[in-house]
């Protein structure tokens, strides 16, 4: 048992991570999303449909899906964010217009 929780919690944790860098940056919706969509979006119907789909194995399988289907979820938010950014590792760095130094010099 000890093995199997330290296999899935590297995934666990860096998607919790990430939901907490959403929230502490004040987007919220995203930190919500990713927080909440493991347990109520994915998991609970998952364990009530996959045993109607497969049978009782459907219940043991409802987690593993449920993560696989947070990573993904969290692959897309990132993505959508980074798409937004406008700075960033792997963006072009643009000036806002009131960042630009003025004829006198000085940075409004």
């Amino acid at each position: 048992m000890i093995q199997q929780v330290a296999e899935i919690t590297p995934t666990f944790v860096t998607v919790m991570m990430i939901a907490n860098y959403f929230q502490s940056i004040g987007d919220v919706s995203r930190s919500a999303l990713l927080s909440l969509s493991r347990t109520y979006l994915f998991a609970v119907p998952l364990i009530f449909l996959l045993p109607l789909a497969v049978g009782e194995i459907g219940i043991w399988l409802a987690l593993p899906v449920a993560d696989a289907s947070l990573v993904a979820v969290t692959l897309m938010v990132l993505k959508a964010r980074s798409a937004q950014a406008e700075w960033g590792l792997f963006q072009v760095v643009r000036q806002h217009p009131r960042l630009l130094p003025s004829r006198g010099g000085a940075v409004h």
